[in-house]
């Protein structure tokens, strides 16, 4: 049988109805220790370059309209920084942003084609970007880092 809220909901309470009586899961106070400790958690340079290397391919990809923006990129490292963290990591692996990215991302790369104000493609997004792998090349004598992404599906 369904407990608390969930079995409220089923019954056909009114969702706003169900919100006086919901509980807080935290105080202010535990939300913003989590906050803070998802801000420790470390990104490398090599993350770095390869979600800098995911928003470029991006905008210069035929099969969107618009790339990603700065501000997709904020959100998509934010992310995955709390996904590492609620898995118990202290760092960031590629396999965060990879996993967070069609749930950030999907309604901000509408496919080229895709007229504005439709809702065809809305959430359906082509997420496979983050399945995109990369090679890291550095100049040793300028010591300048290059990302150089592969379909790594292929």
């Amino acid at each position: 049988m369904p407990s608390g809220c969930y079995f409220l909901l089923l019954q056909g309470d009114d969702r706003r109805k169900l919100l006086t009586r919901a509980q807080p899961a935290v105080t202010t106070d535990q939300l913003l220790e989590l906050q803070h400790q998802v801000d420790k958690v470390h990104v490398s340079e090599a993350l770095l370059d390869y979600l800098q290397a995911l928003l470029e391919f991006t905008r210069q990809s035929p099969r969107y309209r618009n790339g990603l923006s700065p501000r997709a990129g904020l959100a998509l490292l934010h992310s995955a920084r709390s996904w590492a963290y609620l898995s118990g990591r202290d760092l960031v692996l590629p396999e965060d942003v990879q996993t967070v990215l069609p749930a950030v991302v999907s309604h901000r790369l509408p496919p080229e084609g895709e007229h504005s104000g439709s809702l065809a493609g809305t959430g359906q997004a082509d997420t496979n970007i983050g399945m995109l792998a990369f090679t890291r090349s550095v100049d040793h004598a300028t010591h300048d880092s290059k990302v150089h992404l592969f379909n790594a599906t292929v």
